[in-house]
């Protein structure tokens, strides 16, 4: 917000509206909790393990860690990007915090679902490339399907959009890589 409000002109329309219309009276009633720590703990985390996070990124990442009670405010957000925008790098730095005891919760499984299995391989491959590396040994455990945080058993997988593959699963975060 403090970023939108320096930069007015590099700030879109939708964006201005975006942040009057729903950020500000959101943020402004009493039964809405921001996690601000958990916040910073994922900008951090996200900076110190990825790259770092573009205004637009941390933006959004915000509105994850909005509650009434225990329970998210925005629980689905649609994010529209072109081919070549970084849909990976936004996505896999985020749910591969919510995997770690920085996020706080246990065996929160997060699936990856995408059109083909090339496609959603290929943003799995961004977390089990960070994750396998040496600084993470002993906290993750990785194949090249699964990978498991060894402190809160989350799970991070993929998929592909065939229905027939979807029977019976509860991930707490479900990630559809491309409409």
């Amino acid at each position: 917000l403090r970023y939108a409000e320096e930069h007015p002109n590099w700030i879109n329309k939708e964006r201005k509206l975006l942040i009057e219309n729903i950020v500000l009276p959101t943020m402004r009633r009493n039964d809405v909790f921001f996690d601000e720590k958990t916040y910073q703990n994922c900008i951090r985390y996200c900076e110190k393990n990825y790259y770092p996070l573009f205004p637009y990124q941390k933006f959004i990442y915000a509105f994850a860690f909005m509650y009434k009670g225990d329970i998210p405010i925005f629980p689905k957000f649609l994010i529209m990007m072109g081919r070549g925008n970084g849909k990976d790098g936004f996505i896999v730095p985020l749910v591969n915090f919510f995997q770690t005891p920085l996020y706080g919760v246990k065996n929160y499984h997060i699936e990856i679902v995408a059109n083909s299995e090339e496609q959603v391989k290929d943003t799995f491959k961004v977390a089990y490339d960070v994750v396998s590396e040496k600084k993470f040994k002993g906290k993750f455990s990785c194949t090249k399907e699964l990978i498991t945080n060894v402190a809160t058993g989350s799970e991070l997988k993929y998929n592909t959009s065939n229905a027939k593959t979807k029977d019976g699963k509860r991930p707490g975060c479900l990630v559809l890589n491309e409409l």
